[in-house]
């Protein structure tokens, strides 16, 4: 990224500003604190971690992922106070839609009532959220004025083999964020950092003619070696260290990884965000649900320095700092 302008400087002084959060889970809320915990050496334990969350949010017949879509995105808009047809640009990213083709950000569009909005389909897994506030930046540093709407939502539950113990630990939702540049109030991007490395492909894969989800054994430990190297350099690039923090709201793609990840960053339990215990892994809405639950709850304040890493298949990895 050396020599490159700031991600989360749309036009030279002016921020990229997050001015409305939105988020949404299905109704079917499914309980899951009656499975007892792997055994030791259990083939899954190494990739889900001995528990699993206490619940997850599984999508009705004929509810997907435009449905997610479109009730987190109105919710983000509302928040913003924009209306649908204020809309320049809207990106929505998901890997789980089980059909590839048409893309479903044009229908969103359409549904939303943001007609004059190009909107187009993001697939970075997990790391989805991270990329699009990319591309949103960069629309912005070119076309100020605009109104970008980003949404993240992935119906996971279907990318798991059924009785697996992966299906324990995926579940369905949606995140959206309003993207403005300028004077616009809300919370600023101050960075985002971003990195691919193919020769990791096969770290996370989806097989077969289910498409399940498979991971290597190793998963959890690369996941989180890699989630630290780009908070460390998202840190060292806006010339700050981990004692600054005051949230971090990471990814949270299984209990073994949450584990890993709170070994190798060295802040307090208390100082970390995430919904997976009461949402499971919603692949790529995890943090922009995250973001817009913990700040309509009032963990997240207004100033709050918070460091959101991710990673994805791919393999994708990224953080972002945000001041609230």
């Amino acid at each position: 990224m050396t020599g490159m302008p700031e991600p989360g400087r749309p036009t030279g002084s002016d921020p990229l500003v997050i001015t409305g959060y939105g988020h949404y889970f299905p109704e079917d809320r499914r309980a899951l604190d009656g499975f007892p915990a792997l055994r030791p050496g259990h083939p899954e334990q190494a990739v889900v971690g001995h528990a699993v969350p206490n619940s997850r949010h599984v999508c009705a017949p004929g509810e997907g992922v435009e449905e997610l879509a479109l009730a987190a995105g109105r919710q983000a808009l509302q928040d913003a106070g924009r209306q649908p047809n204020e809309v320049d640009l809207l990106i929505l990213s998901s890997w789980t839609n089980p059909i590839p083709l048409p893309a479903r950000a044009p229908a969103v569009a359409a549904r939303l009532g943001s007609s004059r909005a190009l909107a187009f389909d993001l697939n970075a897994a997990c790391l989805g959220f991270l990329l699009g506030l990319r591309l949103a930046g960069e629309h912005l540093r070119s076309n100020p004025s605009s109104v970008v709407l980003l949404v993240a939502a992935d119906r996971f539950s279907q990318r798991v083999r059924p009785g697996s113990r992966g299906e324990l630990v995926c579940g369905d939702g949606a995140g959206a964020v309003v993207l403005e540049s300028g004077a616009a109030e809300g919370s600023t991007v101050l960075d985002v950092a971003l990195r691919s490395e193919g020769e990791l492909a096969g770290v996370v894969t989806v097989r077969g003619k289910g498409q399940w989800i498979t991971s290597r054994e190793d998963v959890a430990e690369v996941a989180s070696g890699a989630m630290i190297a780009r908070a460390t350099e998202v840190l060292e690039r806006c010339g700050l260290g981990l004692p600054d923090i005051d949230w971090a709201v990471p990814h949270s793609g299984t209990a073994q990884v949450l584990e890993s990840l709170h070994g190798r960053l060295g802040l307090p339990p208390e100082q970390v965000l995430t919904n997976y215990q009461h949402r499971a892994n919603t692949g790529s809405a995890t943090i922009p649900s995250s973001l817009s639950e913990f700040r309509r709850s009032g963990h997240l304040r207004a100033g709050d320095l918070v460091l959101a890493p991710s990673v994805g298949s791919g393999w994708y990895s990224g953080a972002m700092l945000l001041r609230m």
